[in-house]
């Protein structure tokens, strides 16, 4: 995300996505199943919950009791890929039958903004549940993330090279502010088909939102479901440290050789300041990101309540 990362990575997000357009018009690959639900964000914005959450939730009649369930021995970005890792090479018909084959109801992931989804997921019944989270957080998660998967060949980069690129929006996938801005003006434009959560409050009340997002899905649960239990099953399951815990979570690779562990992680800037008390007395840090986000203060007001 980083300097010398966020070229590579930026590389990366222009060159898949034109490759996905032209996969697309080749062989008619969409998303026209009315039952796909694609999890959108920014990176390192808790996608990795979410996406398990709404795969629960959407699957939670095939996969019930738990002691089967498909989180307990695959990762979630396994379970919801990547559109941006789906069509990233050359073998379309691969990807078409990987994707017919798919079971439904589909679940997919995505940080690509909205303004760059192709036409088949805009204009179909498809449905997409977009998390933002505080810049502070996704920032300070972003940067130990690209430190820890930094190529040996280039330099370590410092947190303030960092936030000064961050804070112009030179990062993969586009400004955070656009980023946000984007799915959230949709989400006002079309609520049956962008549902805007915020981390904060999701965590704060998870019960709630759970509740909240299988009535965006038209599956909201029935009376008996509430009064066994399987709301706070789904939570507790699709927790961070019960997900951190898993066999399955603590090795191995997935996708671009990305460690599973670091995946299913938690850093904030409040977690990062403890340790680093530093960051705090160079003012910076709060400064940009507040001039940042001050053009559109009313907005954002009303978004994050920062």
């Amino acid at each position: 995300m980083v300097i010398n990362i966020v070229i590579i990575l930026t590389s990366c997000t222009t060159s898949i996505l034109s490759q996905k357009r032209r996969d697309e018009e080749k062989t008619h690959v969409g998303f026209r199943h009315s039952t796909d639900v694609i999890v959108a964000s920014i990176p390192k914005s808790d996608t990795t919950w979410l996406k398990a959450l709404t795969f629960f939730v959407v699957n939670r009649q095939h996969f019930y009791p738990l002691e089967n369930h498909p989180l307990l021995t695959s990762n979630p970005h396994e379970l919801g890929p990547f559109l941006e890792f789906i069509f990233q090479d050359d073998y379309v018909q691969d990807k078409h039958s990987y994707l017919s084959n798919m079971t439904q109801p589909r679940t997919f992931g995505t940080h690509i903004p909205f303004s760059s989804l192709c036409k088949s997921i805009k204009e179909s019944n498809c449905k997409i549940i977009y998390i933002c989270r505080n810049p502070f957080d996704t920032f300070v998660s972003a940067w130990i993330f690209s430190l820890k998967h930094k190529p040996e060949s280039l330099h370590e980069v410092t947190i303030e090279e960092a936030l000064e690129k961050y804070c112009k929006g030179i990062i993969a996938f586009g400004p955070t502010w656009d980023h946000m801005l984007g799915y959230w003006k949709e989400s006002i434009v079309a609520p049956n088909k962008v549902l805007f959560l915020k981390y904060e409050e999701l965590k704060e009340n998870s019960n709630f939102y759970v509740k909240r997002v299988t009535e965006f899905l038209d599956s909201p649960f029935v009376e008996e479901e509430e009064s066994n239990g399987v709301i706070e099953n789904i939570v507790k399951l699709c927790s961070f440290e019960n997900m951190k815990n898993l066999e399955v979570n603590k090795s191995g690779t997935f996708d671009r050789n990305f460690e599973k562990k670091i995946l299913i992680s938690d850093c904030d800037f409040s977690c990062y300041v403890k340790k680093h008390p530093w960051v705090v007395q160079t003012k910076t840090f709060s400064k940009n990101i507040h001039q940042t986000f001050s053009q559109n203060i009313l907005i954002w007001t009303s978004i994050l309540m920062i």
